[in-house]
C-alpha cells in the first residue's frame, strides 16, 4: 500500500482499487473514505462507432434521451446537445437504445452508418463469437438484416431468452413486470440488449414517461430514459455527425450536474460553452425525472442554492443563451410549481411581477356555480385553433399565488376528465429567447375526486376543463379559497351588478364572456367599462359573420377566446385557444370604438381559426386567413377593403394591390417562391370581387363533407382539388386564371374544367 499526501493509504494504486479493468474504470482516492470508481466510456465508446462519421436519420425524428446510470453513456447527440443513442453495462452485460424504432428497421439499408453501428453493437455484446440473435416478433426488416449478415437469428419474445446471447426489441411495447424483470436479469447476467424507440409519440397519450413509458421500465437498470422531447436533426440536412472520442461527461445528466454544482461552489471553473451544454443536459433531466428521484433533486437545489434567484421582468429579461445557469435555475423553479404537492407550493417571486399580486386585505371567498359539462369540440382540421384542447369554464374566482384552492364537484363528474386550471395564461415561452416573465406560469389538476386540492405557485383566474366528447350535462362546482374577480357573462351578469359590484372585486385579472367570444384583460382595463354588453355584441356580430363565411353554423360548440400577456410564445398575436395577444392592445379589446374603428389583428386571428387544413394552399397560411378579416370589415364594421389597413400604408389600397400583382407577374409568377402573404391574398381577392362570397362558403362546406381519409396528402392534391372545385362551384374554366398566377394544376383538372364555359372576365392577362 502506498500513503497519499495526507497519510492516508492510496488503494488505488493495488489493483485498481478494486475497480476493475482500469481501461474502463478509474480509481478515485478519497481522504477517509473508500475509494471510488469511476466508469469510462472511451474504449466502449470507440468499438461502438469504430468507422463510423456520421448517421443520416432522414425523416425520421428520434426521442431525446437522458443518460444517468453510472455506467452509461451517450454514443450520439444533436446540435441542440440532445443524446438520441446510449449505452451502458448492466452488471455483466450491455446495453445500447436507439431513440427510434427505425434504426432496427429501413434505416439499416437506407444508411451505412446505421447498418455499421448495430454491427458494432453486436461485436461489443459479444466480442469472443457471432452471437445467436433474438428478435421480438415483427421485426421482420431487422431479421432479414440479420440473417444476410450471417447471424443465427431466432423470433422470440422477453418471456423465453433462453439460448440468446443478444436480444433486439422496440422500447414501446408494453410487457408484463415479469417480462421486465427477466429483460433486466438477462443484461445482469451477460446478455446484450439493443432497444429502440421514441417516446413522444406515446407522450401525446399519456403522462410521466419516466415511469410510465414502457421501454424506460427496463431502461432504468441502465440508468437511460427515453423522453418524451425530441431530438432534431438541423433544417437543412438529415445526416449527424457521430463524434470519434467519448463524449464529454457534460452530456451525462448526474455528471453535468456535479460539473455545474462545482462551478458554482467555485471549486472549478467550468468554460461557458461546457455550461451551455451541461445545462441543457440537466435541464433534459429536469424535464423527465419525477420529483421522487431525491437525489437527483437534492444535488439541484444545492446548485438552486448556490445561485441568485431568477425573477425574469419586463424591466430586467433574461437573455436565455446568454444565462445557462440561471436558464436551468428557472426549469428547477418550474420543475417544483408544477409538480409538488397543493400543500407544498410556494409563491414564486416573480408571481408579484406577473401575472400580479391579490390586494392586501383581499378576502378569500366560497363560490358555488354550475357549468356546462357538455362539449363536442371541434373538427381537428380546424388546424390553428386548438380543436382537440378542453374548452374553459369561467368561475370568476381569483387564486393567489401559493394559496391553496379546494375545489368541490358532484360525485358523478369525478374522474371524468374534467380538470381545474389555474392560470390564463397557458402560453409557455420555453423556445423564446428573451424571457420577460416567468417562461410558464399556469398549473392544471385532475377533477379525479369529488373534492381535491390545488394550487399554483403564480396564481391566476381559476378555470373548470371540459374536455372534447364530454356529455357530463350541468356539473356544481364549489370553490374555495379564492377571491372574486371581475366576471360578466352576456345573458347571465346584470349590468347594476356589473356596474356596483362584478368590475371592482380585487382579482387582477378580469374576463367579459358571451356565447361566441370571451376576452381576458388584466382588470385595470375594465374599471372604467360600464357597458360590456355592447362590446360582447359587437364581438358577437364579428363572430357570426366568421361562422357565416366559414358555412358553419352561428351556434358554435365553445366560445373563441382571447387573452393578453406580457410576452406570448410567437409573434404579436396568435390564433388558438385561446387566441394570444400583447398587453398593448388590452384597453383596445374592450372599447366598442376602437373595434368599430377596424381592428385588423384579432380578426386576422380569428380567421385562423376558420382555416379547414385540407384547402389551405402551401403559401397561403397567412393569406386567405385575411378573407375573414376582409368580409367582416365590409359586413360588420362598413369599412371597405380599400380602407381596411391605414396602419399597415394601405395594404389594400387599389394601387397597392395593382402594384403588387404587376411585381409577380414581372417576376414569372413563381408559385413556389412568391406567391404568399398579400400577393397570394389577391388570387382569393380576384375570384371574391369576380363571383361574390357565395362560391366560398359553398366550396367550404363541400369540404367539411369529406371524410378525413380522403383529404389531399400533399400540395399537388391540395392545389387540384381547390382548383376544380372552385371552378365547379361557379361554373367556369378557371384553368386560365389559375394557370396565370402559376398555379401547377395537373394536366387532369385543367381538362376536366376545360369542359367549363370561359370565365370571360378573368383579370388576370
Amino acid at each position: 500500500m502506498t500513503a497519499n499526501l495526507s497519510g492516508d493509504i492510496n488503494e488505488c494504486l493495488t489493483d485498481n482499487g478494486g475497480c476493475g479493468d482500469p481501461a474502463l474504470f478509474a480509481c478515485r482516492s478519497a481522504t477517509a473514505a473508500p475509494p471510488a470508481c469511476e466508469f469510462l466510456p472511451a474504449k466502449d465508446h470507440a468499438a461502438l462507432t469504430q468507422g463510423i462519421t456520421s448517421i443520416d436519420v432522414g425523416s425520421a425524428l428520434p426521442s431525446a434521451l437522458v443518460v444517468y446510470g453510472d455506467t452509461a453513456f451517450p454514443v450520439a447527440v444533436d446540435a441542440a446537445h440532445n443524446a438520441y443513442i446510449a449505452a451502458a453495462r448492466v452488471g455483466a452485460g450491455k446495453v445500447v437504445h436507439y431513440g427510434h424504432d427505425a434504426f432496427l428497421g429501413d434505416l439499416l439499408y437506407a444508411d451505412l452508418g446505421a447498418a455499421t453501428l448495430l454491427l458494432n453493437t453486436l461485436a461489443w455484446m459479444s466480442p469472443a463469437k457471432k452471437p445467436t440473435v433474438g428478435v421480438q416478433p415483427g421485426l421482420y426488416v431487422l431479421a432479414e438484416f440479420l440473417t444476410r449478415h450471417g447471424f443465427t437469428v431466432r423470433t422470440t419474445t422477453p418471456s423465453n431468452l433462453s439460448g440468446i446471447d443478444v436480444y433486439c426489441m422496440n422500447s414501446h411495447t408494453d410487457y408484463p413486470d415479469a417480462d421486465v424483470q427477466k429483460i433486466s436479469a438477462f443484461m445482469q447476467s451477460g446478455g446484450g440488449l439493443v432497444s429502440a424507440g421514441l417516446a413522444w409519440w406515446w407522450g401525446n397519450s399519456h403522462t410521466q414517461a419516466a415511469e410510465n413509458y414502457p421501454g424506460n421500465k427496463y431502461l432504468r437498470t441502465a440508468g437511460i430514459g427515453v423522453t418524451t422531447a425530441t431530438s432534431d436533426s438541423l433544417p437543412d440536412r438529415s445526416d449527424r455527425p457521430i463524434s470519434p472520442v467519448a463524449l464529454s461527461d457534460v452530456f451525462h445528466a448526474r455528471k453535468a450536474l456535479s460539473r455545474l454544482v462545482e462551478h458554482v461552489s467555485r471549486r472549478a471553473q467550468l468554460p461557458f460553452a461546457d455550461q451551455d451544454i451541461a445545462a441543457d443536459t440537466v435541464v433534459s433531466a429536469i424535464d423527465f425525472f419525477p420529483l421522487s428521484f431525491t437525489d437527483y433533486f437534492t444535488a439541484a437545489n444545492v446548485l438552486k442554492e448556490k445561485t441568485a434567484p431568477v425573477v425574469p421582468t419586463k424591466a430586467n429579461p433574461l437573455f436565455v443563451k446568454d444565462h445557462p445557469i440561471k436558464r436551468l435555475v428557472v426549469h428547477i423553479d418550474h420543475k417544483y410549481a408544477n409538480e409538488s404537492p397543493p400543500d407544498e407550493v410556494k409563491a414564486h417571486l416573480a408571481a408579484a411581477d406577473f401575472p400580479g399580486a391579490v390586494p392586501a386585505g383581499a378576502m378569500a371567498i366560497s363560490k358555488t356555480i354550475t357549468i356546462d359539462g357538455n362539449y363536442a369540440g371541434r373538427d381537428s382540421r380546424f388546424g390553428f385553433a386548438g380543436p382537440t384542447a378542453p374548452v374553459w369554464r369561467s368561475t370568476g374566482v381569483y387564486a393567489p399565488a401559493g394559496k391553496k384552492i379546494h375545489v368541490k364537484i358532484d360525485a358523478a363528474a369525478a374522474g371524468k376528465g374534467l380538470a381545474v386550471l389555474l392560470g390564463a395564461h397557458t402560453d409557455t415561452l420555453w423556445e423564446s429567447n428573451t424571457w420577460s416573465r416567468f417562461p410558464a406560469i399556469s398549473r392544471s389538476f385532475p377533477l379525479d375526486a369529488p373534492e381535491i386540492d390545488t394550487a399554483s405557485a403564480f396564481g391566476g383566474l381559476v378555470y373548470v376543463q371540459v374536455p372534447v366528447g364530454s356529455k357530463l350535462g350541468p356539473v356544481t362546482v364549489t370553490i374555495e379559497g379564492g377571491v372574486g374577480a371581475p366576471l360578466f357573462q352576456l345573458g347571465k351578469t346584470p349590468l347594476t351588478a356589473w356596474q356596483s359590484v362584478e368590475r371592482s372585486l380585487p382579482g387582477p385579472w378580469a374576463e367579459i364572456a358571451s356565447d361566441k367570444f370571451s376576452i381576458t384583460v388584466p382588470s385595470a382595463a375594465i374599471a372604467a367599462l360600464t357597458n360590456p354588453a355592447a362590446v360582447l355584441g359587437a364581438w358577437g356580430g364579428i363572430l357570426d359573420a366568421d361562422a357565416d363565411l366559414a358555412g358553419i353554423p352561428r351556434a358554435r360548440p365553445r366560445a373563441e377566446r382571447i387573452l393578453v400577456d406580457r410576452q406570448i410564445s410567437n409573434g404579436s398575436m396568435h390564433s388558438g385557444y385561446p387566441i394570444m395577444a400583447g398587453l398593448d392592445v388590452q384597453n383596445d379589446l374592450v372599447s366598442l370604438s376602437r373595434l368599430m374603428a377596424g381592428f385588423w389583428g384579432p380578426l386576422h386571428e380569428l380567421g385562423h381559426n376558420h382555416q379547414w387544413a385540407p384547402w389551405v394552399l402551401p403559401g397561403s397560411i397567412e393569406a386567405s386567413v385575411n378573407l375573414w378579416s376582409v368580409y367582416a370589415y365590409e359586413k360588420v364594421l362598413g369599412i371597405p377593403r380599400g380602407n381596411a389597413m391605414p396602419d399597415r400604408v394601405a395594404d389594400l389600397a387599389p394601387a397597392m394591390r395593382a402594384k403588387r400583382i404587376q411585381d409577380y407577374l414581372a417576376g414569372g409568377a413563381n408559385f413556389a417562391a412568391d406567391w404568399k402573404l398579400w400577393t397570394a391574398l389577391e388570387t382569393y381577392l380576384q375570384l371574391q370581387e369576380g363571383f361574390g362570397w357565395e362560391p366560398f362558403t359553398q366550396v367550404f362546406k363541400q369540404y367539411y363533407a369529406d371524410a378525413p381519409n380522403t383529404d389531399p396528402t400533399d400540395d399537388q392534391g391540395k392545389i387540384d382539388r381547390w382548383v376544380l372545385r372552385f371552378s365547379l362551384a361557379v361554373n367556369k374554366d378557371l384553368g386560365p386564371f389559375f394557370r396565370a398566377w402559376g398555379f401547377p394544376v395537373s394536366a387532369g383538372v385543367l381538362a376536366e374544367i376545360g369542359t367549363l364555359p370561359a370565365w370571360e372576365e378573368n383579370p388576370m392577362p
